[in-house]
């Protein structure tokens, strides 16, 4: 293997300080990956034991495998516009890498949308057509889960080596400014639950002080029963 390519397994933990000096403590990767391993769990698992016939559940599982396939090609943007040029400086081989997994996923993304159509267009073959979709988004979701791995043990190792915080600050402040209120509200849906309770108050504490109201909706994506 490839020593750019070999997972980082000695990641300090961003209070220690003194042992990594020259080492950014910002994690660009994290907190978004959460709550898309979160989300996607849950898609597949419904996936997995919704009816083929027509139903509300049937139609909130495929509307919210819509949902998500659109917050991962938002994602995908958002990485190759302000994160990728920064590792494009730091290894042109790993970005090279991310970059291919992209394109693979978006190819899956559109022909997962296409099995989607599928399973509403075709009633006579809807459990075909569902389990055929079932299957391609498992694969998809293995396939993500690695990449994901690959960006938090190579790749954002790399730019904590590579750049300072106020460089990796710079870019986590460019991605934030590119997403609008609904997109912002579609991710914290997922990025929330996923979270663990002390990053989670303190996301909430930072947009009760931006918006008290905004702050209680947040609030509400933590409830058992929010959006089921």
């Amino acid at each position: 293997m490839n020593p750019e390519l070999a997972p980082q397994t000695d990641r300090e933990p961003q209070t220690d300080r003194e042992s990594a000096p020259n080492r950014s403590a910002v994690d660009l990767y994290s907190a978004p990956h959460k709550g898309i391993r979160w989300v996607l769990c849950d898609i597949l698992l419904r996936l997995g034991n919704v009816s083929p016939e027509p139903s509300r559940e049937r139609s909130a599982v495929l509307d919210d495998l819509d949902g998500v396939l659109y917050l991962l090609e938002r994602h995908i943007e958002h990485e190759e516009r302000h994160v990728h040029p920064l590792l494009a400086r730091a290894s042109e081989q790993v970005g090279t890498q991310l970059d291919t997994d992209h394109r693979s996923h978006e190819a899956d993304i559109a022909a997962l949308r296409d099995l989607a159509r599928c399973v509403e267009d075709d009633s006579e073959h809807a459990g075909q057509q569902l389990e055929a979709l079932y299957l391609h988004f498992s694969t998809f979701v293995a396939h993500n889960f690695e990449h994901m791995h690959t960006e938090e043990t190579i790749a954002g190792p790399l730019l904590q080596r590579s750049f300072n915080d106020d460089q990796l600050l710079e870019a986590q402040a460019a991605i934030l400014g590119s997403i609008g209120p609904d997109e912002m509200r579609s991710f914290m849906r997922v990025m929330l639950p996923a979270g663990r309770p002390e990053w989670r108050e303190e996301t909430l504490k930072h947009f009760e002080q931006l918006s008290p109201e905004s702050s209680r909706e947040l609030r509400s994506f933590l409830q058992p029963s929010h959006g089921k």
